[in-house]
């Protein structure tokens, strides 16, 4: 039996303009969310991980009158490279027609000697209003969060050269908001916006980090390149949102 955490937002019903609310009330945001209920008439979205290791899957009910009927739809959520972690995206878009953006978490782990890592990425699923059948498209992945630690002094003349900052940090964060002036669109334009820092300044994960530094090095530094905004256009051709730009490849911060 899966463990759920049921958060509620009674929405005052469709609208016409896109609205996003932010459902994570939690203090303790050391698990994922597992599932949200919200909207007239109800809509629940909650992560399924089986016990027997099978493949996670996102359930969603539509007008249910409570947070435990079964699923109008199962839709398996992918995991490449095996061992991931799913949680609800603590967002949701409503759309002008009534139906909704809902996104996961798909999150990796790693640890090694003296370190370790996270990378997560959002996938963003639109669930169609009613009463046509229920569909769940997903229609951007995007990255959401990474933060890597990697240890860097193996002696003590390495702790001298580095001040005793014995460790490289990697992070980034990105957060995902609607473009307001495209609000009445169907499809509104969304808004990638992704700040990345290392620490200590100029280190790199594709470069040798064993140089000794100075104290002018040990601050935080913000990366030009993963640091970055883009805006996302749905394209009906492929059902998906594209950026107006490439994104960076941003590796570093959020393959662990």
């Amino acid at each position: 039996m899966m463990s759920l955490l049921a958060l509620a937002l009674m929405a005052a019903g469709p609208s016409d303009r896109a609205r996003i609310f932010d459902f994570d009330t939690r203090t303790d945001t050391s698990e994922p969310i597992k599932q949200i209920c919200t909207g007239h008439p109800m809509w629940c979205i909650a992560v399924r991980t089986p016990d027997d290791g099978a493949q996670a899957m996102l359930d969603i009910t539509r007008a249910a009158a409570a947070s435990d009927a079964p699923p109008t739809l199962s839709v398996p959520l992918a995991d490449p490279d095996g061992g991931a972690q799913f949680g609800i995206w603590p967002n949701i878009v409503e759309l002008p027609d009534g139906g909704i953006l809902v996104g996961i978490e798909r999150t990796v782990t790693a640890g090694y000697s003296g370190g370790g890592g996270s990378g997560t990425e959002l996938l963003l699923f639109r669930l169609n209003a009613g009463p046509a059948p229920l569909t769940a498209p997903q229609v951007l992945v995007a990255p959401l969060r990474g933060s890597v630690l990697i240890r860097a002094c193996f002696s003590e003349k390495d702790m001298r050269d580095r001040h005793e900052a014995c460790h490289d940090e990697y992070t980034l964060e990105s957060t995902l908001t609607l473009d307001e002036t495209t609000a009445a669109q169907p499809m509104p334009r969304l808004v990638l916006d992704t700040q990345a820092t290392t620490f200590p300044a100029g280190v790199s994960r594709e470069t040798d980090n064993t140089r000794p530094l100075r104290k002018a090095d040990l601050v935080k530094t913000r990366d030009p390149k993963c640091s970055f905004r883009r805006s996302f256009d749905y394209d009906r051709t492929t059902g998906e949102y594209a950026p107006d730009t490439p994104l960076p490849d941003c590796s570093q911060y959020t393959v662990p």
